[in-house]
């Protein structure tokens, strides 16, 4: 009983400290984002902010809205917890990520992201949990390309992995019609459509998304 009560009151006091310790400090029982890995990429003329992981089932990582000034940008993070379950010890999530940063004028910048200590409600104090300093080059690969053979053109969207995409086509550049079904796909995305008697143009619509493969 009496080892108990000391771990109890050790408990207690940690806690204490926490509340009291400034964000700088508190920041340490937070060394490490929740991913594994991260990378900032300019693919077809827009940059992407792409992490991944591997969690329990019942977790997942979730992000706030980025914020961005002049040549930086802030992202908060946080995990989830779901109901725990017995699958829990014995499967895993693979996530991936794509946060679309836009399509930037070339120069250099810098991307950060905070841990939020209440999740869904970022605050000013929350710790740091990555920086990255990253070039957008001036010269980049188209977005969307379209390719002719016989009476099919491929068209086809470059994206990071995890980006979401919807593909839209019109004759006259007013009317644009999503296709197929204008159900977003993760990118990178091709498909191939029939050549019609009229003018035909196309353009794509990317946002940011995320993937979960579960492996056991």
């Amino acid at each position: 009983m009496k080892t108990c009560l000391h771990h109890s009151k050790a408990t207690f006091t940690l806690l204490l400290l926490l509340t009291l310790l400034p964000a700088s400090l508190r920041a340490q029982f937070f060394p490490r984002p929740p991913w594994g890995s991260a990378a900032i990429e300019t693919i077809g003329g827009v940059t992407y902010f792409t992490f991944g992981g591997r969690l329990p089932s019942c977790q997942w990582i979730e992000t706030g809205p980025m914020l961005s000034g002049g040549q930086g940008f802030s992202l908060p993070v946080w995990e989830m917890t779901g109901e725990i379950c017995v699958a829990c010890f014995d499967c895993y999530n693979l996530q991936t990520n794509s946060v679309v940063l836009g399509k930037l004028p070339p120069g250099d910048y810098v991307m950060q992201a905070n841990y939020a200590m209440l999740p869904g409600l970022p605050q000013p104090g929350d710790p740091m949990v990555y920086q990255q300093a990253f070039t957008v080059p001036a010269a980049v690969e188209p977005t969307l390309t379209v390719i002719r053979t016989g009476s099919t053109l491929q068209v086809t969207v470059v994206t990071a992995p995890a980006a979401e995409v919807v593909i839209y086509t019109s004759t006259d550049l007013l009317r644009w019609t999503p296709l197929p079904g204008g159900i977003p796909v993760n990118g990178p995305y091709s498909f191939t459509v029939a050549t019609t008697n009229k003018h035909q143009f196309f353009r794509a619509s990317l946002s940011s998304g995320s993937v979960l493969e579960a492996v056991f």
